[in-house]
């Protein structure tokens, strides 16, 4: 029997500086063809990003709660290169970029997986700006620890 936790969810892996998080397409996820409706590669997106910070050790709730600032896309791209479908297992792969005092870039690629290998021919890629915002919605520096990590995940290899 498997000794793992069931209550507790996976946040994937960090393997050097790439977040891999994979999810499983269900219905909801599709339209009556079984493909994968283009907003749902955001959500798939977001999963991953939280998921990689929290990994780090960074909660975006308590960040909120006790500092007062949270995350908020600034600018998103997506290129769409071929669908994900009905139960198609996918990896979201997250990589941070530069960072500014308020600003950190990502990208993040999403591919298939069959038979736990992973597809080269990548399905969507995103290149996401994030902002650090306080409680008002005004643009803010991220605080240091969240830089920190960040940084750390941009020079490790």
């Amino acid at each position: 029997m498997d000794n793992r936790d069931v209550r507790n969810p996976s946040s994937g892996c960090w393997i050097s500086n790439i977040h891999k998080l994979r999810i499983r397409v269900y219905y909801d996820s599709t339209d009556a063809g079984g493909i994968v409706y283009h907003s749902q590669y955001l959500s798939f997106a977001e999963h991953a990003r939280t998921e990689s910070l929290r990994l780090c050790g960074i909660n975006q709730i308590n960040i909120l709660e006790n500092q007062g600032v949270s995350f908020a896309v600034r600018h998103c791209a997506i290129d769409y290169k071929q669908p994900a479908r009905l139960d198609d297992l996918i990896e979201v792969q997250t990589i941070f970029g530069s960072t500014s005092g308020a600003r950190i870039a990502v990208k993040q690629t999403i591919f298939k997986v069959e038979n736990n290998i992973l597809d080269v021919n990548w399905l969507a890629q995103l290149d996401v700006n994030l902002a650090c915002i306080n409680n008002g919605g005004k643009a803010t520096r991220f605080p240091a620890r969240v830089r920190q990590v960040i940084l750390d995940k941009i020079t490790s290899t």
